[in-house]
């Protein structure tokens, strides 16, 4: 068998190091795409990395240069792909994934905006999005056995539930679960922490705005907790007791906080 390969030469300056772990080191051969990728988890079961966005190559990353080896190599083969853009991803604790987006295809079945792709690769009977076909989903968590799905839609399922729904493993739709019925605007993210949900976007619920807190026991409730950004909230992690928040915000309530803050979960203040 003949092996074509291409080589191209850069500069050493290009490259960068780092000496005795001072600062994080760039992977050269970490994987590009040719379009917006909107969404990254990392599956710790199986050390796998999914993402998900608008783009239709995956490719190795080679700046200003590049060794080339026919057959190159590509992601992993036999995975049903959507027909649209992915702007969620959640692993499902068993080598799988849940995916949300704007798509209304996975492979050769219909699967509107949600899907549940096995370890395989192949999109299983997971199919709460069956009347979502003209509305978005912009954010996934999982928590407790359920699937927490956030973005602009006005019904999901047989449901009524408003941009924001919590969905079971088997695909059903909770209606008793508190939503957005009567807002304005649209959910852009959510996190957990495992006995409470936070709901991040671009909305008024009961004249809270664009960022509350649901505790997710039994039914749910929606807390007291009213930080109001005065601005979208676009990204959300829980980490040490913290809630860190990013966006278009420029204060919180009365504090100036310019597109970021972070709130002690505990007390549900802001952090100096």
């Amino acid at each position: 068998m003949t092996i074509h390969r291409l080589l191209l030469w850069y500069p050493l300056s290009a490259l960068c190091f780092s000496v005795f772990g001072q600062s994080p080191v760039q992977r050269m051969n970490w994987p590009v795409t040719n379009g917006t990728v909107n969404a990254i988890e990392v599956d710790g079961l199986t050390g796998r990395v999914l993402i998900g966005g608008n783009f239709t190559i995956v490719g190795p990353n080679a700046p200003f240069g590049a060794v080339l080896t026919y057959p190159a190599s590509a992601p992993a083969p036999g995975h049903e792909r959507p027909n649209a853009r992915v702007r969620a991803v959640v692993p499902d604790g068993s080598g799988g994934w849940y995916i949300g987006g704007d798509f209304t295809q996975v492979g050769a079945q219909i699967r509107n905006g949600l899907a549940h792709i096995l370890p395989d690769g192949t999109c299983d009977g997971w199919d709460p999005g069956s009347n979502l076909a003209t509305a978005q989903v912009f954010a996934l968590a999982m928590s407790g056995g359920y699937i927490y799905a956030g973005g602009e839609f006005t019904s999901l399922d047989a449901s009524s539930s408003r941009d924001l729904a919590r969905i079971t493993l088997s695909g059903t739709v909770d209606s008793t679960f508190p939503d957005n019925a009567g807002a304005t605007g649209s959910v852009r993210c959510l996190a957990t922490d495992g006995t409470k949900l936070y709901v991040g976007g671009d909305f008024t619920i009961a004249g809270n705005t664009n960022l509350v807190s649901i505790t997710t026991a039994g039914s749910g409730s929606m807390d007291a907790w009213s930080p109001s950004p005065d601005a979208m909230v676009r990204a959300m992690r829980v980490s040490g007791g913290a809630l860190y928040v990013a966006g278009d915000f420029l204060q919180t309530g009365a504090s100036p906080r310019n597109r970021a803050a972070a709130f002690d979960l505990s007390m549900g203040v802001l952090l100096a």
